[in-house]
């Protein structure tokens, strides 16, 4: 199956929002498959739908996108899971190789909590130890960095944190929508609300620990007016707890 088919949402986003993304370099149909063998012993099923097709659009190379301590190369995974692995009785698969020594916590997918055609992703150390839940999905996570670059690309972005006794998107989704900001056509949870228009974007994300009633957001527009504009309906059409952490009447560079 093509990339485009197996995700045509993501597909349709990184093409929008990221420039040189069709220039990135995907893995062989071969090395899928020696991942996907290693992916069936932690397991007991196939990869997710959406890990294919990160390895097909991004197996080898992220381009610009590429996490700057984090390596996610299908190189990297099969350097981990070398001729002597030993599965460890686990459901805990690396995808992401840090290079920060200081800290040592690699990114894994858990597939203990799977969701949506993919599975939970959460940093922790080789060797064990606690676990930092990260997102509910790889999806999530990749999604919500390319509309965080396309934000902060505006003009104008802040940042910020929205609280509420309930769940944050079920209300700011049709108020985003009434401001003509569209949300992507990508399977998300709770956590993760992604909003674009030609006036701006907002991103906002959660992590597993704090719930779906706490969001930090960026939020990028063509001028301060238009930063004003969504705060102030969000202000003023919710019962949200809207800080603002950066001063949106402010001109920030990109």
């Amino acid at each position: 199956m093509l990339a485009e088919e197996l995700e045509p949402g993501m597909d349709e986003l990184f093409k929008r929002l990221i420039p040189d993304f069709m220039n990135w370099q995907g893995a062989t149909p071969d090395e899928i498959n020696k991942v996907n063998q290693i992916i069936k012993k932690i397991s007991g099923n196939d990869m997710p739908k959406f890990y294919r097709w990160f390895l097909i659009r991004m197996g080898k190379s992220m381009g610009k996108f590429s996490y700057r301590d984090m390596d996610y190369s299908l190189a990297s995974v099969l350097s981990w899971y070398g001729e002597g692995f030993e599965y460890d009785g686990s459901k805990l698969f690396k995808i992401g190789h840090t290079s920060e020594p200081e800290l040592e916590l690699h990114m894994y997918y858990d597939f203990n909590y799977p969701a949506r055609d993919d599975a939970r992703v959460t940093m922790r150390r080789a060797d064990g130890g606690e676990d930092y839940k990260e997102f509910e999905t790889f999806r999530e996570m990749l999604a919500t960095k390319a509309a965080q670059i396309h934000a902060v690309r505006f003009p104008v972005f802040c940042t910020g944190t929205m609280l509420n006794e309930n769940d944050i998107l079920p209300l700011l989704d049709p108020l985003m929508d009434r401001l003509g900001l569209k949300k992507p056509d990508i399977p998300t949870g709770l956590r993760c609300g992604l909003y674009a228009g030609s006036q701006a974007t907002i991103v906002t994300t959660g992590t597993l620990d704090l719930g779906a009633e706490s969001c930090g957001f960026v939020l990028g527009g063509i001028d301060a007016s238009s930063l004003r504009t969504v705060l102030g309906a969000i202000e003023t059409e919710t019962s949200f707890i809207l800080k603002v952490k950066d001063d949106p009447r402010r001109l920030r560079d990109s």
